[in-house]
């Protein structure tokens, strides 16, 4: 995934103009109510067997903003942490992440580490 998306990143990158910022959102699932989930941290990440008592839904809220000089640009990311027990309580919220995990391709799934809970949650989320 990031061997076909690397080629476009740059070029979005480069075409940002000083002063124009660009927002985004991400998402995943984690193992561990921790914000630094750096691959060299090793830090576990969600498994079978399913316990949602021990999952967090990820919220990322990313900026870029390019510098006026031209010359770099600056990411800003925001981290939210929500316990999927309390994501279970709200319907809405529940159907939303239940669909994103039933529709969610299996590549995107392997990239977010989510494969082996996907379904499972999926299920557990409106059960």
């Amino acid at each position: 995934l990031n061997q076909a998306m690397g080629p476009q990143v740059g070029q979005f990158l480069a075409r940002l103009k000083p002063g124009a910022a660009y927002f985004r959102h991400n998402w995943g699932l984690a193992a561990v109510d921790e914000l630094n989930l750096h691959p060299a941290l090793q830090r576990p990440r969600p498994a079978l067997p399913l316990d949602p008592t021990r999952l967090w839904l990820r919220v990322e809220y990313q900026a870029l903003l390019a510098l006026p000089s031209g010359r770099g640009l600056i990411f800003g990311i925001r981290i939210e942490l929500v316990p999927v027990v309390s994501v279970r309580s709200d319907l809405l919220a529940a159907a939303g992440l239940k669909r994103a995990l039933e529709t969610m391709p299996e590549a995107m799934a392997d990239y977010k580490g989510i494969s082996a809970v996907r379904l499972p949650l999926a299920s557990w989320l409106t059960g």
